[in-house]
């Protein structure tokens, strides 16, 4: 009956097997290390299901708050592997990863890292 009365957004930073995520409005930041390997040599998101599963937990474990808290828009930053920018078919895996561990209004960053202010100005826009 509450649920979406409180904003919550979350800035997911993702590196090789290793997913970092921040909840912009506590300041709760957690560090899941993926058990199962997801990045490949070219890819680093290779397996989805692995790194779908680590942002979940990580997502879990952060967006602690009341059931009132709303699903968490999120900034998704690709840390490691980005020279010369992301191809379509890895933006769509990032926003995939998002949407499917329960985020809603993705937005994608390639470039360095951001404050909580930077954060949520970036997932306002546009």
């Amino acid at each position: 009956m509450l649920r979406g009365i409180v904003k919550s957004t979350v800035y997911v930073r993702i590196s090789v097997n290793e997913i970092a995520v921040r909840h912009i409005e506590s300041g709760r930041e957690i560090h899941c290390r993926s058990q199962a390997p997801f990045s490949t040599r070219r890819l680093l998101v290779g397996d989805f299901l692995a790194a779908n599963r680590c942002l979940t937990q990580a997502l879990k474990e952060v967006n602690y708050g009341p059931a009132y808290f709303a699903a968490p828009r999120v900034l998704m930053h690709p840390v490691e592997m980005v020279d010369g920018g992301l191809s379509p078919v890895e933006e769509r895996v990032l926003h995939e990863l998002a949407t499917m561990a329960g985020g809603r209004k993705t937005r994608i960053w390639v470039g360095k890292s951001l404050t909580d202010q930077e954060v949520a100005e970036q997932v306002n826009a546009a």
